[in-house]
């Protein structure tokens, strides 16, 4: 699995800004020890928790964050990631997190728990589940992916981290959806659909500047060649 590439919102911004696993970190709120911890020291359960924005108040928390992901991979403790997935979400994006630390294990025991999550359903737990197995192309996942794109209610950075999938693997059905994001304010969104949407119809050699009139052509072109795969 890619995760996006591994690095994909929010770890991109977080590649940038740390590498050392055994980063030493200043005491926080989250223990009640004082001095300084190495962040192999910390339990899982305490790494996952690093992840809530109001656990760290220290100059470097995208770096303490990143070494935490690379210690939560190395250790690959599956219940507590797993209780931590399922669990009613302390903050909005601790469960994208989780998620993209089960995604960069993908193990058998990984595939396994997150097949078992995945459904039609549109709350975000079965989101991210369908999503695991739609990064390496199952078609029934990127088919569910693309019926419930809107009902996911997803912000605009995981609309742009979601719609390359559909460019990656060139799938067709979720076309109509990628033209409706041509018609949304966010730029980031906007380019990422139209190069997924370059992808399925390679025979485009080119669409116009101008992103309004773009998306009226994609709307056009996706209805008068609708693709079924």
């Amino acid at each position: 699995m890619t995760v996006c590439d591994m690095f994909s919102w929010p770890f991109r911004y977080l590649a940038l800004l740390g590498t050392a696993i055994t980063l030493l970190v200043p005491s926080h709120d989250l223990t009640a020890q004082k001095g300084v911890l190495h962040i192999d020291t910390l339990s899982a359960s305490h790494l996952i928790a690093l992840f809530n924005p109001d656990s760290l108040s220290e100059p470097d928390t995208a770096g303490i964050r990143f070494a935490a992901q690379h210690e939560l991979i190395r250790r690959r403790p599956y219940g507590v990631l797993f209780h931590a997935f399922v669990a009613p979400q302390p903050w909005p994006f601790q469960q994208e997190w989780v998620a993209r630390i089960i995604d960069s294990i993908r193990t058998p025991v990984t595939d396994s728990a997150m097949a078992s999550l995945a459904t039609a359903d549109t709350d975000l737990t079965a989101y991210y589940a369908v999503r695991y197995s739609a990064e390496v192309g199952n078609t029934v996942s990127l088919a569910i992916l693309a019926k419930n794109f809107w009902m996911y209610r997803l912000f605009p950075l995981q609309l742009e981290d979601l719609i390359p999938i559909f460019g990656r693997f060139r799938y067709g059905p979720a076309a109509p959806r990628l033209a409706e994001a041509m018609r949304e304010l966010n730029m980031g969104v906007v380019d990422e659909a139209q190069r997924a949407l370059l992808a399925i119809y390679p025979e485009v050699n080119s669409t116009p500047t101008d992103y309004s009139q773009a998306g009226a052509f994609w709307q056009r072109y996706v209805t008068d060649h609708p693709r079924t795969r």
